[in-house]
């Protein structure tokens, strides 16, 4: 199964077709000191992240490094296909890298432009085009040279929201300022911008849903984009007494799931009525979904597991490692990295 089978980056989603635990884990080893900059990911058994000037390649198992590739700053969560492995760097980096996933070795690696044109979010795959946001520019690579393709100019900085890439279009999110963000459709085949909106708050990541387009804003609107148009359609989902700065949303089989800083909601899109909600003391991290569970962490209260239909809690593991990382979860084991000063990677099972 490839990854975008399993986690559907290319739609804004996070959602992973394996198994992970359902009731009470336990501790089955954990690295301290490791100050992780990046979401844990598991991938044909061997879990992947990034620490400062360090992409990692782990033994789930046991956690030991399996290899490990220098870089000058930080990485994105990586993306695969056959046996590459391909991420972005930031932060004092502004390359783009295809590695061997099994060894580690360099394949080829590819300068998006000058100092300032750091790689935010990870890259996506369509067909046989390797596409990402870096600086103002969406670059689009040949996934086995690492080459140019072509590239487009957006004249505002984008990457701090995900790119949403369908067969025809991407969408991509710029930015100048909290109040001054853009929402653009690209049309893929004539490289050429359809139309673009004005957003005029912080939001989420976009998702898309079966040919809809959606994202949370941070005043607790759900919002529907016409993708002929560009125009927006709100629906409040939450009273906030401030604006939200933890905003996710993440589908599976009919049920919307929303994350706006303490409340965590799920909506029947397909019924279109409210399924549960769930208010937690601590902000909520970014979740992730298997066909019956709902995993995430928080910046207060340890890690959860909720039924995906019911909202019942099927486990609470006390930890005091904040994170507003999303867990990883494979082989029934399920992995958390701390994302504030708590330094730590643990596995659960």
């Amino acid at each position: 199964m490839s990854l975008l089978n399993q986690y559907c980056f290319n739609k804004g989603n996070y959602y992973l077709n394996t198994a992970g635990p359902t009731k009470s884990p336990k501790k089955v080893w954990e690295l301290s000191n490791f100050q992780a900059k990046s979401a844990p990911l598991i991938y044909d058994n061997v879990l992947y992240l990034c620490i400062d000037k360090c992409f990692i390649a782990i033994d789930p198992e046991n956690g030991n490094t399996l290899w490990e590739y220098k870089i000058p700053g930080q990485a994105t969560i990586p993306v695969f296909k056959t046996e590459h492995v391909f991420f972005g760097g930031y932060y004092s980096d502004n390359y783009v890298y295809c590695l061997n996933k099994n060894t580690g070795k360099e394949i080829w690696k590819y300068r998006t432009g000058s100092s300032h044109s750091g790689v935010q979010r990870n890259p996506l795959i369509s067909k046989d085009s390797l596409i990402l946001t870096a600086g103002k520019t969406i670059h689009v690579l040949d996934i086995v040279t690492g080459k140019k393709r072509w590239t487009l100019n957006l004249k505002k900085r984008i990457g701090y929201n995900t790119l949403v890439v369908t067969d025809e279009k991407a969408y991509a999110i710029t930015y100048e300022g909290p109040n001054n963000l853009f929402l653009h459709c690209i049309d893929l085949d004539s490289r050429k911008e359809l139309w673009k909106t004005k957003v005029s708050k912080p939001i989420s990541d976009p998702i898309y849903i079966n040919g809809d387009l959606y994202f949370l804003n941070c005043e607790g609107d759900l919002c529907f984009v016409d993708q002929q148009t560009g125009e927006i359609s709100r629906t409040k989902i939450i009273k906030l007494k401030k604006e939200a700065s933890h905003l996710f949303l993440v589908y599976h089989d009919g049920i919307l799931l929303i994350v706006c800083d303490y409340y965590i909601l799920a909506r029947d899109l397909k019924s279109n009525t409210w399924l549960w909600h769930k208010h937690i003391t601590g902000k909520i991290g970014k979740p992730i979904v298997n066909s019956s569970v709902v995993y995430f962490g928080s910046m207060r209260c340890g890690i959860f597991g909720l039924d995906i239909k019911t909202g019942k809690e099927k486990f609470n593991i006390n930890t005091n490692v904040r994170s507003k990382f999303a867990c990883s979860i494979g082989a029934n084991k399920l992995f958390y990295a701390g994302s504030m000063n708590e330094h730590e990677l643990t596995a659960y099972k």
